[in-house]
C-alpha cells in the first residue's frame, strides 16, 4: 500500500492537466482551418461590402472613391422602388414558405397513411 496518497493524487492531476492541454491543442488545431476559411470567405467580405457601401463610387477601378458616411442608405431608404421590391420579396418569402409547408405536410400524411406501392 502506498504511504503517501497525496503524491499519487498530484501525479494523477498532472497527467489529467497534460491530457486536457493536449486535447485542447488538438481541438484548436482541428477547428482553426474552418475558422480561417469562415473569416476569409464570410467575415472579411461582409466588412468590405459595408465599407464599400459608405463610399461614393461608380464601380470603376480608376474612379475616385469619396467617403460619404450613410448618404447611400438615406437615398436607398427614401426610394419607393426599394420599398416596393422589399415588400414583394417579403410576400414571396411568406407565400412560398407557406405553400411548401402545406404541400410537405400533405405528402407526408399521404405517405404515412398507408398503402403505397413498394411499401413492404
Amino acid at each position: 500500500m502506498n504511504k503517501n496518497p497525496a503524491k499519487n493524487t498530484a501525479v494523477k492531476l498532472t497527467t489529467v492537466r497534460k491530457d486536457n492541454r493536449q486535447r485542447n491543442i488538438f481541438i484548436a488545431l482541428t477547428v482553426l482551418p474552418s475558422l480561417i476559411l469562415f473569416l476569409l470567405f464570410v467575415i472579411v467580405p461582409v466588412f468590405n461590402m459595408f465599407y464599400t457601401s459608405l463610399l461614393k463610387w461608380n464601380g470603376s477601378i480608376d474612379a475616385k472613391k469619396t467617403f460619404q458616411w450613410f448618404e447611400n442608405y438615406r437615398v436607398l431608404f427614401s426610394d419607393s422602388a426599394f420599398w416596393n421590391s422589399a415588400l414583394n420579396t417579403l410576400f414571396l418569402i411568406v407565400v412560398v414558405t407557406a405553400v411548401t409547408i402545406v404541400l410537405a405536410l400533405f405528402f407526408a400524411a399521404v405517405l404515412a397513411k398507408g398503402k403505397t406501392k413498394g411499401k413492404t
